[in-house]
């Protein structure tokens, strides 16, 4: 299970995917008063995931909202150094509000075996 990460707008973008599995999409208004880690948190429980069930993260790293992409990537950051799992940062306009196209994209990087990931994102401003 991929989870994909976009804070980069005024609206959070989630997306869950695996192949033959499950694909689903979230977006939440930042004005909604919660943060995203909750928003997150809801997704997961809604789908019946838990975070261990997450094979790796993408996270959109820009161009966006100064404090938007601090928050999304510093969620994803921290996720998957917790869970020891992949990350994979996208930039880009093709793949800003689209975490499901994320979500593929780092599934066949990893299918395909090119997994060169770092240990941390840093945003594009």
């Amino acid at each position: 299970m991929i989870l994909a990460i976009d804070t980069s707008t005024d609206s959070y973008e989630f997306a869950l995917f695996w192949p033959n599995k499950i694909s689903k999409e979230f977006s939440a208004k930042r004005e909604d008063k919660k943060d995203a880690l909750f928003f997150i948190d809801e997704f997961l429980k809604e789908n019946n995931i838990n975070l261990q069930d997450l094979k790796a993260i993408t996270v959109f790293r820009g161009p966006g909202s100064f404090t938007g992409l601090r928050v999304g990537i510093s969620i994803a950051n921290t996720l998957t150094f917790v869970l020891g799992i992949p990350i994979f940062g996208f930039s880009g306009y093709k793949y800003q509000k689209e975490p499901l196209k994320m979500a593929q994209k780092a599934f066949e990087k990893i299918k395909n075996k090119k997994t060169k990931t770092t240990p941390l994102v840093k945003p594009i401003y």
